[in-house]
């Protein structure tokens, strides 16, 4: 076997078999409510595992089974600390238990055969390995990971101190990649709530009015978006791919504030040029709306690059006296996401129509100095929030890092 991994020489090569014992999983029968009615015992399923992103022990499963279940229908109670990895649909979550479990057939249960294998440091390797254990499953409809198949899979056995270490260090990322994440939805939440107000209430105001889109400042007056903006829409016509430097994007491509020009396809320079001329392409200032697809997409255009759009994507260009950042706020806030619901149509592919979009109503302040100021506060929140994402992108990339290098031993850790 250690032809087939290429690990340090202090480490040994094992199959899952070598290191644990592997127990399939079993629904109780639905239709006796003695076994679900009041269930205290946990019943885990891959459902629950895809819910953990970056959590390594899961806590509490969707659904609960009775003792007269695990009595009479033949479940493996699995001891706290062993491990449950989803089997199909798809292959590969893992999870440490916090607590006595058990596990459906879509799951199988790891139990350690020694004191010599930490369970943490197996649960990044088989993490780790999702790709692998997902191209050794069989199946044409979805993807299963049989039990033979499993208990062949080979992994490595480095000393148990060795495995403590570098289970150890993969968590503190874990813990600051939690921690990043609840900042970011905290930040998130606090941004809904000052949406809310501000784009309601204003700044500064004493007196109000009651409208169809409810309370507003006396000053401030409801308008479509058409009067207050000229919208257009992308090219409904898409050029072949050319090996060029000439991108059109559509809205796949979006980001938060910017696009992925990596993943814009490139167009000849001809094409480029002609759909440019057409209004096809943004300029500086401008608000670009996903209307097909994903419908919601926001952002004001800042980018020194020129790129051709298609036409999921609504180009709003502003007039005079109206802010660009503004209207993007507007169109993000969750104050008006009900209003662009009920604007959407189609089925296979949810989208807002041009007409659609430009009756969209919002209140708007009577003067753009207002209308920046609110932009600003919002927009400092954004900034809040786009730095950690990249503080949380950062870290991610570091895991990957270490587990590629830490797990296969290619690293090694002092211990």
């Amino acid at each position: 076997m250690k032809s087939e991994m290429n690990v340090p020489d202090e480490w040994g090569i094992k199959n899952v078999n070598d290191l644990f014992h592997v127990k399939n999983g079993t629904t109780p029968s639905t239709k006796k409510m003695s076994y679900w009615e009041n269930g205290s015992i946990n019943w885990f399923t891959p459902a629950d595992l895809s819910k953990l992103k970056e959590k390594k022990h899961v806590t509490e499963s969707k659904r609960k089974i009775t003792k007269d279940a695990l009595d009479t229908c033949n479940l493996t109670l699995m001891p706290q600390n062993s491990l449950i990895i989803s089997c199909r649909a798809p292959v590969g979550y893992v999870a440490i238990l916090n607590e006595k479990s058990t596990f459906n057939q879509g799951c199988k249960g790891l139990i350690a055969k020694s004191s010599l294998v930490y369970y943490a440091y197996y649960l990044y390797y088989l993490l780790y390995s999702k790709k692998k254990l997902q191209a050794i499953s069989g199946g044409s409809t979805f993807k299963e990971l049989s039990k033979s198949a499993f208990l062949k899979f080979i992994v490595p056995y480095p000393p148990f101190e060795e495995q403590q270490k570098i289970a150890d260090i993969l968590s503190k990322v874990d813990e600051q990649i939690e921690l990043t994440e609840k900042i970011i939805d905290k930040t998130e939440e606090l941004k809904k709530g000052l949406m809310q107000k501000i784009l309601t209430k204003g700044i500064g105001h004493a007196k109000f009015k009651k409208t169809e889109l409810g309370e507003i400042p006396e000053k401030w007056e409801i308008t479509k978006l058409n009067d207050i903006t000229k919208i257009t829409d992308g090219s409904h016509y898409s050029p072949k791919t050319s090996d060029s430097n000439f991108k059109i994007a559509t809205v796949k491509d979006m980001l938060d504030f910017t696009f992925n020009y990596s993943t814009c396809r490139p167009i000849s320079k001809e094409e480029f040029e002609k759909l440019k001329r057409q209004g096809n392409s943004p300029e500086k200032g401008d608000v670009l709306f996903s209307k097909d697809g994903t419908v919601g997409k926001t952002f004001v255009f800042e980018d020194d690059i020129e790129i051709i759009l298609l036409s999921s994507i609504a180009i709003i260009k502003t007039h005079d006296n109206i802010d660009p950042y503004y209207i993007c706020e507007v169109l993000k806030s969750d104050t008006f996401k009900n209003q662009i619901e009920s604007l959407k149509s189609g089925t296979a592919i949810r989208r807002i129509v041009l007409k659609s979009l430009k009756n969209f109503k919002l209140p708007l302040p009577n003067s753009i100095k207002e209308q920046k100021q609110i932009a600003s506060i919002l927009s400092k929140v954004d900034e809040h929030i786009q730095d950690n994402k990249k503080e949380l992108n950062r870290l991610q990339e570091l895991k990957k890092g270490l587990m590629q290098d830490l797990l296969t031993g290619k690293v090694r850790v002092s211990v």
